[in-house]
């Protein structure tokens, strides 16, 4: 079961309205790329039980911090006096457990975070974040996962002036089961909930809560190919704000797709889901929108050691002013690693994204459109079953017909730890 996208912003950055979450090809950063439960453990691991105790360090260089336009300072932005660049350290502990018993399979990882920013200190925070799924099976009809996630980070610069401090938490919790009708056929349903959170009080009317259900069929065809026709109703609310002519305080979003795996090879394979989206504000009706959503992803495995990623996704997400509801973004990007020497492995990925602003309530207003690309470059290297040290670079740039939004960053990052 796919899980329903969410970006937490500020007032006017809510939620997206994307069917499906997925792990991007950009990273966030400073960090190192963000796991998912396939990733909890090593490959090293033991059968059995298993465990990992990591404590390690990242660092980053950004040389702009407010994703300024090209001779802009700070004061642009009303942050007079304060720097564009800075250093970025993440100090954390985590932890990773991986227990089955019997047909069953528990997973949990439990971090804790420390971020410092050089130059700008009043940014810093720390965060506990905790990731935990059961995946359950029940005789031989029936399976399915129940997951739980909490997360507390820094509210995104490219979307929102750092000015202020800003922490978001996201905790998300989803129940899901698939119920085998015949050796080819199942019945899908499940259960999705989220509560976003702003810490600042200016991005509190953004505060969202969602519940929904998620619900299909899925035809199993041989090895791991299968294509399933889903849909799921989700109704939110904003628990921050008070309805008025401009901005509503709840919604309710419907997504139908098709959604579909098939392996090419032993190391290569498609995946992708097709959504028809919408989203319907009853108290301000100007605001639904409507369309096609979601993305496809071909991982081409080359060899045993290297391998490429093509990609290719439409979002549709609120975005709430006076001049526009919702955007409309078309990304395609491509990635790829090469593992030759053994425990070197590079890494590249580059995207680009085409995004509108559309749905405004005042009319005559220019849409804003903008063209946006990211490319990032490293090397992750393991010299032993317990190291991990990994150093790269990311550019990115912002090509706006609103110059203000326009700009250039260059970031490097880098990360140093001890598991065991």
């Amino acid at each position: 079961m796919k899980r329903i996208l969410t970006t937490l912003g500020c007032a006017f950055l809510a939620a997206t309205a994307s069917g499906g979450a997925v792990a991007q090809l950009i990273p966030v950063l400073p960090g190192p790329f963000a796991p998912d439960y396939g990733e909890i453990l090593s490959p090293e691991a033991a059968e059995g039980r298993r465990y990992r105790l990591a404590v390690g360090a990242d660092f980053a260089y950004d040389d702009n911090v407010f994703r300024l336009p090209a001779g802009d300072t700070t004061a642009t932005v009303g942050a007079t006096g304060r720097s564009n660049e800075s250093w970025i350290s993440r100090i954390y502990v985590q932890g990773n457990v991986d227990v089955p018993v019997s047909r069953q399979r528990f997973l949990a990882q439990i971090t804790a975070n420390s971020f410092r920013f050089t130059d700008l200190s009043y940014l810093d925070y720390n965060a506990l974040d905790f990731r935990g799924a059961w995946l359950w099976q029940a005789g031989d009809l029936w399976k399915g996962e129940v997951r739980y996630e909490h997360v507390r980070g820094l509210t995104p610069f490219i979307d929102g002036r750092p000015i202020v401090q800003n922490l978001r938490t996201l905790d998300y919790g989803v129940a899901n089961a698939e119920y085998s009708l015949t050796p080819r056929w199942a019945l899908l349903g499940g259960v999705i909930a989220y509560d976003a959170s702003n810490s600042d009080s200016g991005y509190r009317p953004g505060n969202v809560r969602q519940l929904g259900g998620e619900f299909g069929v899925k035809y199993l065809g041989t090895g791991p190919n299968y294509i399933s026709l889903l849909g799921a109703v989700a109704k939110g609310s904003y628990p921050d704000r008070v309805a008025t002519p401009l901005f509503d305080d709840e919604y309710t979003q419907t997504d139908i797709g098709v959604a579909a795996l098939y392996a090419v090879s032993d190391i290569s394979f498609v995946t992708g889901r097709i959504n028809y989206t919408s989203r319907e504000s009853p108290n301000v009706p100007a605001r639904d929108f409507s369309g096609p959503t979601g993305r496809v992803d071909f991982s081409w495995g080359l060899s045993p050691k290297s391998g490429l990623l093509f990609g290719a996704r439409r979002e549709l997400g609120v975005f709430e002013d006076i001049s526009t509801s919702y955007t409309v973004t078309d990304i395609a990007g491509i990635g790829g690693w090469w593992e030759q020497v053994p425990r070197v492995r590079l890494e590249a990925t580059y995207e680009r994204w085409w995004r509108e602003y559309v749905g405004g309530l005042a009319p005559g207003l220019p849409n804003r459109d903008e063209d946006l690309a990211f490319a990032v470059a490293g090397v992750r290297w393991t010299p032993g079953h317990n190291w991990l040290f990994r150093l790269g670079y990311q550019w990115s740039t912002r090509d706006s017909n609103f110059t203000a939004f326009n700009f250039d960053s260059n970031i490097l990052f880098g990360t140093v730890e001890f598991h065991f």
